[in-house]
């Protein structure tokens, strides 16, 4: 079924059927998705505040990021430094940054969670699988 839109003069109707002022769902409402900025902003700031590691060829390259998925440190054990074989540190590299990054979303979507658990009325905080 799509989206119905409701001619201007029956939208002040629907609402009285409901139950509901216009004016008191749009408070309602405006206040919930001002919530949700906020939540957003303080989810973006804890994110960046998680730590993850990763690595690659048993730890010759390693990967720093956070949990906001920015590498922060790449450090590679300068015995595997080969100019003839560079392409083997380019494998490696993807190799950790790609494993931080899932690591990184595990976590955001971890965070994610627990910040919509705490944003629902309660009684509802285990409606997205917690």
């Amino acid at each position: 079924m799509g989206l119905v839109i409701f001619p201007s003069f029956l939208r002040q109707e629907i609402f009285v059927i409901l139950g509901l002022q216009l004016n008191q769902f749009v408070i309602m409402f405006g206040d919930m998705f001002g919530q949700v900025g906020e939540y957003q902003k303080a989810l973006k700031e804890k994110l960046a505040q998680i730590t993850i590691e990763a690595e690659a060829g048993d730890g010759l390259v390693k990967v720093t990021a956070t949990a906001a998925r920015t590498i922060t440190n790449i450090s590679i054990d300068p015995s595997i430094v080969d100019a003839e074989d560079v392409e083997q540190i380019e494998d490696l590299v993807m190799v950790a940054v790609n494993r931080a990054l899932e690591k990184a979303t595990e976590k955001e979507a971890a965070a994610t969670q627990e910040a919509l658990k705490d944003m629902l009325p309660p009684g509802l905080g285990n409606m997205f699988g917690g």
